[in-house]
């Protein structure tokens, strides 16, 4: 499975991205180290798994918001393809880090950054379907 982190919140500065398995702890190196605003960090391959991501200010301690479990996916069965995410190998999964909603905005109140998920690789279909 690949996964990977794109800077998506303008005026936060570079970031430093970790995943990890959900049942374990965050790595203290980063896997994704200074990924500057508006760009993505290349892939890395992790073993299919429940994953969290921690993100922090680049070079800091401090987390810019809890651990966000990434999407789950599941297996293909005999009559349905594979829905992608971290638990199904041959996935790819990008984290998308957003700044908090502009104060006044339309935008739901999101009083700090945050991060969403999107698949960018379904799983190959199995043979027979």
């Amino acid at each position: 499975m690949a996964l990977r982190l794109v800077n998506a919140a303008a005026g936060l500065g570079a970031v430093d991205g970790r995943q990890y398995p959900a049942a374990g702890t965050p790595p203290v190196a980063a896997t994704w180290s200074a990924v500057p605003e508006l760009s993505a960090s290349a892939y890395v391959s992790a073993p299919a798994d429940s994953i969290k991501y921690r993100v922090t200010a680049a070079g800091g301690a401090a987390t810019l918001f809890t651990d966000s479990r990434a999407i789950l996916g599941a297996a293909a069965t005999v009559d349905l393809d594979a829905l992608p995410g971290t638990r199904v190998p041959g996935s790819a999964v990008t984290g998308f880090v957003v700044p908090r909603s502009v104060l006044g905005s339309g935008a739901v109140n999101i009083t700090t950054p945050g991060i969403i998920f999107l698949w960018d690789r379904r799983p190959p279909r199995p043979a027979g379907i």
